[in-house]
């Protein structure tokens, strides 16, 4: 597990678009039995997230999978100023990303995708203490 922690501290975030179909194929071919499959993705409420909850909710059904994403810690400081126009509109569209990431997280919980969040600095803690507690439940 501290190996695990160590090598995602280096961890750099980059746009890239991903191919989730690729990703459940290469899941399938490459495991034979229940695992815990961890996928490091970010969670930002897009329509773009359809496939990536259809494709982890059914590798959901064969293994035990956590989706851990970074927190963007602006996103919750763009909401809550309104100091003029053009902030109110900033806010206003923050909440908006807010409230999609939300349905998000609830669509992947509901279809058995443990979903993990953290400050950039604190996903690896967290994804260690998702880790631990599926362990404990048995579920691993």
């Amino acid at each position: 597990m501290t190996e695990l922690a160590e090598h995602l501290t280096d961890v750099e975030p980059r746009l890239t678009e991903l191919d989730w179909t690729l990703v459940a194929s290469l899941v399938r071919t490459t495991l034979s039995q229940r695992a815990l499959v961890v996928v490091i993705s970010a969670l930002d409420g897009s329509a773009g997230d359809a496939t990536m909850i259809r494709t982890l909710a059914a590798l959901a059904r064969e293994h035990t999978v956590v989706l851990a994403s970074a927190l963007d810690p602006e996103l919750e400081e763009l909401r809550s100023t309104r100091d003029d126009t053009d902030s109110v509109y900033v806010a206003a569209s923050a909440e908006k990303d807010l409230v999609e990431m939300h349905a998000v997280r609830r669509r992947l919980s509901h279809g058995g995708v443990e979903v993990v969040e953290a400050p950039d600095q604190g996903l690896a803690p967290a994804l260690a203490d998702c880790y631990l507690d599926l362990k404990a439940a048995g579920r691993l």
